[in-house]
């Protein structure tokens, strides 16, 4: 069995996620730890802590924080 380490994955969605959209706000993102990006996105759908983005994030989009 191969053990897979977690790292820090960047989870981005528009503001359309949040309640139908929010006047002026163009995107969200949060930073969890996962192992692949399912988990990130499970772990992210928990998270309390969004960060209000300036630019348009048009799709949901999970990618890790720094490349290997």
């Amino acid at each position: 069995m191969e053990i897979i380490d977690s790292r820090a994955w960047v989870v981005r969605i528009p503001p359309e996620f949040v309640g139908g959209g929010c006047l002026g706000q163009e995107g969200f993102q949060t930073v969890v730890m996962a192992q692949n990006p399912d988990e990130a996105w499970a772990k992210a759908a928990e998270s309390d802590t969004w960060e209000s983005l300036s630019f348009e994030v048009e799709h949901l989009i999970v990618f890790p924080k720094e490349p290997r």
